[in-house]
């Protein structure tokens, strides 16, 4: 008996020291290809809105009883997929991932991995007749969330794209060549902020008109409105500050929407999604919304953001930024009855010339744990199809 007990601790012993731990997951650096969310109770801890930092939420391609959610959303074109996987990071790795980018700030030095994609594109044409638009959120010294940045993060990157050879041109500029009327430069680079938060006055208007970069802001209507001055860095833009930027000819202003940048319940277990996209479920009933109603309810805020922005700027916006990336065919359809011809979304990839698309596809770069070494990389990356840690070669 007391043999047998021996040799049955002895496998116990080495079952247990063969065991290996799982590795930790690297959030050193942002992959382009993913598609990451904000923790919503993260949010509420740091004072910020309801819904309003889950900018590149999943995706959805809705159906009109709200009883599909949270898939994989197709374009009309088919053409492409999003990858979306949530990124839960903690308030310490916020703050150390801010101090990482700060670091990153140019050096005058290129970085072994600009080094590397240099030599695989000696011409220094890292791609042509295509457009990647970068999507940013807030600028701060403080980390309010994961997709805030330090203006010198910003800064970093203006430089990076300004020393590396590309050519930032203006959003209006990349449909206008996917819709074949005009070709783009080699290199193109667009640059987009979303949200209206007032930190893109203090900080990123100043840098763009430095380094000559357009770039478009959507705002959300609703919040200009109750705009009341303050020093925080999340208080929303204010009329006059749209208007000068509109003005100078270097800033557009379009539409995130008035009031739909806010999640509601559409489905039992209290099944969350965008305001506009989805109809209300009400649990106490077990009942949804109806066609009627989800039809002028979107339709009023549409209308209302459109007639606003034209109050601000004295031009009717035709761009909507679908509000956490979530769209389907009735959003879309509404949209275009109340006069918005373009369609920004959280879609990962490029946007080719003479496409005839008018889904803009976008890629994050305003997250705080990228630097602007590896959004140079995610940029040629992306508009090459290379996958990320892949060997291949120039296309």
């Amino acid at each position: 008996m007391k043999k047998s007990l021996f040799v049955f601790l002895i496998i116990v012993m080495v079952a247990f020291t063969s065991c290996k731990k799982p590795n930790k997951n690297n959030n050193d650096s942002v992959d382009y290809k993913k598609d990451t969310t904000l923790d919503e109770k993260k949010d509420k801890e740091q004072g910020t809105k309801t819904g309003s930092d889950k900018e590149d939420a999943k995706m959805n391609s809705a159906n009109e009883d709200n009883k599909t959610d949270n898939s994989k959303s197709n374009h009309s074109e088919g053409s492409t997929k999003t990858e979306n996987n949530k990124s839960n990071q903690s308030e310490g790795s916020n703050k150390t991932d801010n101090n990482k980018a700060d670091s990153s700030k140019d050096s005058g030095k290129s970085s072994q991995e600009e080094i590397d994609i240099k030599k695989m594109y000696k011409d220094g044409v890292y791609y042509e007749n295509k457009a990647v638009v970068l999507t940013y959120h807030h600028i701060s010294s403080k980390p309010f969330s994961s997709i805030t940045i330090s203006p010198e993060r910003f800064e970093s990157d203006l430089k990076m794209l300004r020393d590396n050879g590309f050519n930032v041109i203006s959003l209006r500029q990349v449909l206008n060549s996917m819709e074949g009327t005009k070709p783009l430069p080699k290199n193109a680079v667009a640059i987009t902020f979303d949200d209206g938060i007032e930190s893109f006055y203090k900080y990123a208007y100043p840098l763009l008109k430095e380094y000559n970069m357009p770039a478009v802001n959507f705002v959300i209507t609703s919040r200009v409105e109750s705009y009341s001055p303050s020093s925080n860095d999340f208080n929303p833009l204010s009329k006059n500050e749209i208007k000068e930027m509109y003005d100078s000819g270097i800033i557009d202003i379009q539409s995130h929407s008035h009031e739909g940048h806010d999640y509601v319940v559409i489905g039992p277990e209290n099944k969350m999604g965008g305001k506009l996209a989805y109809k209300i479920y009400n649990p106490k009933d077990n009942t949804y919304e109806t066609d009627e109603s989800i039809v002028k309810r979107v339709t009023e805020d549409l209308n209302t953001s459109r007639r606003l922005i034209y109050e601000y700027t004295g031009s009717y916006p035709d761009m909507i930024c679908f509000p956490f990336g979530n769209y389907n065919k009735r959003l879309v359809e509404l949209s275009k009855k109340c006069g918005y011809k373009y369609f920004i979304t959280t879609a990962i990839g490029y946007n080719k010339y003479n496409s005839k698309s008018r889904y803009v596809l976008r890629i994050r770069s305003g997250d705080s744990n990228l630097t602007s070494e590896k959004l140079f990389k995610n940029i040629v990356y992306c508009a090459n199809d290379i996958k990320p840690n892949s060997t291949n070669t120039k296309k």
